[in-house]
């Protein structure tokens, strides 16, 4: 027995999303995917023309790949909503990512590590010089109520150190 009724939806390959997506649900189908291969002959034949039925290498792939997805997947969610003020976490969302990626350049897993090397070029593409970034997502910082004094107190830090390092 399944335990959800989640529907798959269909891979886009110009969006990372959506392959999370079709991947979080299909690995939710594994044991039905387990059970076709033992109990319809035809299931198998129909896979074996193709890519062939999922090995255990394969559903462990998806979990792993899923894994890596699932944040970027939460702090898009979290930017894109329409129901609510987004532009306040923006700043937040970035760092996070910037902080997400930059954790994996050490990974063990050589296929997680390439992965994350490639989302980090795209990253220093489009957020990756502080300079050329849009000032009024640091400006949503500053006037933001709850993250004011941690930013003011982070600016005085930096301050202080530069003012050390020009004497």
């Amino acid at each position: 027995m399944v335990g959800t009724k989640a529907y798959l939806c269909l891979d886009v390959p110009t969006r990372w999303n959506s392959t999370y997506m079709m991947l979080n649900v299909v690995e939710k189908y594994e044991c039905v995917f387990e059970a076709y291969v033992h109990d319809d002959h035809n299931f198998f034949l129909d896979l074996s023309v193709g890519y062939g039925v999922p090995t255990c290498d394969d559903w462990e792939n998806v979990r792993r790949v899923t894994k890596v997805l699932e944040p970027f997947h939460e702090l898009t969610l979290k930017v894109s909503g329409s129901l609510h003020a987004t532009s306040n976490t923006f700043f937040e969302v970035v760092t996070n990512m910037y902080c997400l990626l930059d954790g994996w350049k050490h990974c063990m897993d050589l296929n997680i590590m390439s992965m994350a090397s490639k989302m980090n070029d795209k990253f220093k593409k489009y957020w990756g010089d502080s300079k050329v970034m849009n000032l009024l997502i640091y400006l949503v910082v500053i006037f933001d109520p709850q993250r004011k004094i941690d930013f003011l107190h982070l600016e005085s830090i930096c301050f202080f150190l530069l003012l050390q390092m020009t004497l």
